[in-house]
């Protein structure tokens, strides 16, 4: 039984389903891609948007940030995430890396970006390329460990081949073929456990130096909002505000004296006379012509 029609205002028929996927994706998806989705004409999604007030102006999604998506708190999470893996799929950065990787691993890396980008409010070009590179090293990790494990299976079974000799034959080629063949997977482990342990050591410096980053931009950020905010409280109060003007009265102070002292007939080592502050005012005064 197929679902009936609602009519909405502007005399448009359109079924529940196809109501709630436009309210709900309206600020991520273009008119064209809820079209698309719905197996309808782009008219009928534009007009039902502009009739019950959804304004598209500056929220168009392809016009929008990522920052500015992440940021935005009349947004769902799943609203989000649909936005931020939209743009990487369809970005120059998940093109280069598509002919490194497959397609499993691709989605892995499109599933950890996601993760990250929601989780920072906002990350500079520099900070995304060093994200890239942590989600990278991730990714050769899992294959190392996956190397491993492929190996240790063929260690095993290459061993229960030798489990039902009760002794071995030196003679017998087809033994000394399996011994070398163990023998030359336990040098690929090792070779595998420090790839792992390089891998792992550059990840963590990465991940520290993200980290690092983002602690010390914000850090700079927070401290210049709370001295100017910090400030704003001291002027409201009275102390405060005396101590500032006695302050700044006894620089003016200091500073016009010192201005009279540099407008007077000064007589420099080599005993000729000028005025540190040549003004006409002051050469009149000092009567030296």
């Amino acid at each position: 039984m197929s679902e009936e029609p609602i009519k909405k205002k502007g005399e448009l028929q359109l079924s529940a389903n196809e109501v709630s996927y436009i309210e709900q994706n309206w600020k991520t998806q273009t008119d064209q891609e809820i079209a698309d989705a719905l197996k309808r004409h782009v008219a009928t999604v534009t007009k039902y948007r502009r009739i019950n007030g959804w304004n598209k102006n500056s929220t168009e999604a392809s016009q929008r940030t990522v920052a500015e998506v992440v940021n935005d708190s009349t947004l769902s999470e799943k609203d989000k995430t649909q936005f931020i893996k939209k743009d990487i799929k369809n970005s120059s950065r998940r093109t280069r890396l598509q002919a490194m990787f497959s397609e499993d691993d691709l989605n892995y890396f499109d599933s950890r970006w996601v993760d990250y980008r929601v989780q920072f409010k906002d990350m500079t070009p520099s900070e995304e390329d060093v994200l890239e590179k942590m989600i990278v090293l991730d990714i050769r990790m899992t294959y190392n460990q996956r190397s491993l494990r492929e190996l240790h299976d063929l260690q095993a079974r290459l061993k229960v081949q030798l489990s039902s000799k009760t002794e071995l034959d030196p003679e017998d080629d087809k033994e000394l073929m399996i011994l070398q063949t163990i023998q030359s997977y336990n040098g690929q482990e090792v070779e595998l456990n420090k790839q792992y342990a390089l891998l792992l050591k550059e990840y963590q410096e990465i991940q520290k130096s993200l980290n690092a980053t983002r602690e010390q931009r914000e850090t700079n950020q927070k401290i210049g909002a709370e001295t100017f905010n910090d400030l704003i409280k001291k002027f409201n109060e009275q102390e405060f505000r005396l101590k500032s003007g006695r302050e700044a009265e006894l620089n003016r102070i200091a500073m016009d004296k010192k201005r009279e002292e540099l407008s007077k007939p000064h007589q420099y080592v080599d005993g000729k006379v000028d005025l540190p502050i040549l003004t006409v005012e002051n050469f009149k005064k000092a009567n030296l012509g």
